[in-house]
């Protein structure tokens, strides 16, 4: 009697016929734990009752992928000038590709808690496809020695003995290791590994090195590898259905509130969603927040325009402009800065030093070929071509329904090349950070969701029926108290 009380509130509050969703779990026994069944609501909320009832109109499906195709294009700058950088001279780049990735979100462990927030794993895979290549994942091409770069700086930080690091890294490049690595598979470069196994012989002359990243003790080092088939992380969100103002927003990543990366709770603060959607009836006048992980923060996005996505009108938005600004002129930025807080440790615009988040890896994160950032930074190497027009993240919503339509998140991998303190080889080498891939992610929404969502336009605009009433959100909160409450006094009487 008890579940079939309290299934009849959980029902009304989704608008579902109460005898029916009531049915669908009241002959199941449950273990208590407090009083209160263990996963009464998880079995609930993915009965398939609601879920036909969920399913029956749009909204996001938190237990569920995004409902478009995405792919994702890398282009990798090849350095047309090799013995000349190895001496110390300006990176010349040649931009190849784009190498297509097909690519595949996946959730797991996806579960709904008391206060109706959603637990789910994210895992992306991506396979190569050569029909919409512009050359073979076999392309060789001469890039930045990325391991090599990353062990000498790691070392040098890490360390404790300066001489027999350099002795380490001397070793290294009388071994055929460089600045440079001339004819590198595209695919080993990016998702497979290049073949790192002789670091692990230099590793041992350091002693415990707890430092290395996962890659150098697998003995194959891709920039990439760690993003294929490995869970990105955990996430808890808000499924939205206390208000619809919380769709989406991302509560805890890897079970954590808020970053531990950055000088300030400001900068280190997790806000937004992941993206893949937004709350519903938004305005031109509101920012959208997306967490972005590779970007290891929060990015706002500020309305450009109305444009026609297929027969959806949407609009379209595009990256902050102060998201990336010099700390100088915007001091909300200077958090992101070195750990000492210092405006002479930050980076000028453009460009984000992520090597907090990278275990120290000096990786800088910006937007491709530069844009929008300084021009010592584009200046620093010859080849880039920065046009707004092919090389601007954006994201297109529908704003009745906070579906997102089509998004290009473009972004740009850099490696900081500088000298290292205690090693002879890097002295010759100026600060320059060098650009060696960019990415285009890529979504677009599916035809039979586009479908589906110009059904929901129309039910909502009044020209079509949408099944039952839902309760306002003026006063959803009041049936998530109801349910708790409720659920709470009858497992305890």
């Amino acid at each position: 009697m008890k579940a079939y009380l309290v299934a009849t509130l959980l029902g009304f509050l989704l608008g579902l016929n109460f005898i029916d969703f009531a049915s669908s779990v009241g002959s199941k026994t449950y273990e208590t734990n407090n009083g209160f069944p263990i996963n009464f609501l998880n079995d609930l909320v993915n009965s398939d009752v609601v879920q036909r009832k969920i399913s029956s109109r749009w909204r996001w499906e938190v237990w569920d992928v995004v409902p478009g195709t995405h792919a994702y294009q890398l282009y990798v700058f090849n350095i047309t000038n090799p013995d000349e950088v190895e001496k110390g001279g300006k990176p010349s780049l040649q931009q190849v590709g784009p190498y297509y990735f097909k690519e595949y979100r996946y959730k797991f462990d996806v579960s709904m808690n008391l206060d109706l927030s959603v637990n789910f794993v994210r895992n992306y895979t991506y396979t190569f496809d050569p029909n919409d290549s512009k050359g073979s994942a076999n392309d060789m091409v001469n890039v930045i020695n990325v391991p090599f770069v990353i062990f000498s700086t790691l070392a040098a930080k890490y360390g404790s003995d300066t001489t027999k690091i350099n002795q380490v890294v001397s070793a290294l490049v009388a071994s055929g290791e460089s600045l440079v690595k001339k004819n590198v598979k595209v695919q080993d470069f990016l998702f497979e590994g290049m073949d790192v196994s002789k670091y692990q012989k230099y590793l041992n002359l350091m002693g415990p090195s707890t430092w290395v990243t996962d890659e150098f003790r697998d003995g194959r080092y891709g920039v990439l590898k760690l993003k294929n088939g490995v869970h990105e992380g955990s996430y808890t969100v808000d499924s939205g259905l206390k208000s619809e103002k919380g769709v989406g927003k991302i509560l805890t990543y890897n079970e954590l509130p808020s970053l531990t990366y950055w000088n300030g709770d400001k900068c280190n603060a997790i806000m937004g969603s992941d993206g893949s959607v937004f709350p519903p009836h938004l305005k031109t006048s509101d920012k959208l927040t997306m967490f972005e992980v590779d970007f290891c923060r929060s990015i706002d996005f500020e309305y450009a325009e109305e444009v026609q996505y297929k027969s959806v009108m949407g609009s379209k938005y595009h990256v902050g402009k102060d998201v990336l600004q010099d700390p100088s002129i915007n001091p909300d930025n200077q958090c992101f800065c070195s750990k000492n807080n210092s405006i002479d440790a930050c980076l000028k615009e453009g460009v984000l030093d992520v090597s907090p988040c990278q275990f120290g890896s000096p990786f800088v994160m910006s937007y491709a070929h530069f844009l929008d950032a300084s021009p010592e930074y584009q200046q620093g190497v010859v080849g880039l071509k920065p046009d707004p027009k092919i090389h601007e993240t954006y994201v297109t919503v529908e704003l009745v329904t906070g579906a997102v339509l089509a998004f290009h998140k473009r972004y740009q991998w850099n490696i900081w090349i500088k000298p290292i303190a205690g090693i002879d080889y890097f002295s010759k080498f100026k600060s320059t950070i060098v650009p060696i891939l960019w990415n285009d992610d890529i979504f677009k929404l599916d035809a039979d969701k586009e479908e589906l969502l110009m059904e929901e336009l129309a039910r909502q605009a009044g020209g079509m029926g949408g099944g039952a009433p839902q309760p306002s959100q003026s006063h959803a909160h009041i049936h998530i108290a109801m349910l708790i409450i409720t659920a709470l006094y009858l497992f305890r009487n």
